[in-house]
């Protein structure tokens, strides 16, 4: 057990090494478009993705457990699907996300549909 713990967290890392952080990003740009963020101004960009996307991820994954329980036969065959692609035992991996196409398809279908309102 301890075993199949740690090997998700070593893959984890390995991808890690591999893609640059959000921060590095941040960083990156800054000093590409001679903005020289401070490090009080990063950590303010940084907090704001976070907070907006826990917040976003939460209210998409409310609204599909809301959908799995009026529809169960859709929660039925999203759970076949993951079986399916992923199994029982295996911790899922980037690559399985793009093999998930009626779990893809149903998140999209069912999100509701927002006008993007711009900024002048």
């Amino acid at each position: 057990m301890e075993d199949h713990q740690k090997e998700p967290r070593k893959v984890y890392e390995e991808d890690c090494i591999k893609r640059k952080t959000f921060l590095e990003h941040l960083i990156e740009l800054s000093e590409k478009v001679g903005a020289n963020f401070t490090d009080k101004e990063l950590r303010e960009e940084v907090d704001t993705f976070m907070v907006a996307g826990s917040d976003t991820t939460a209210i998409t994954d409310s609204f599909i457990f809301i959908i799995f329980g009026i529809f169960p036969e859709i929660q039925d065959q999203v759970y076949k699907e993951v079986m399916d692609v992923i199994g029982p035992e295996k911790a899922i991996e980037w690559s399985d996300l793009g093999k998930l196409v009626y779990l893809d398809r149903i998140i999209t279908l069912f999100l509701p549909v927002v006008k993007f309102h711009f900024r002048s």
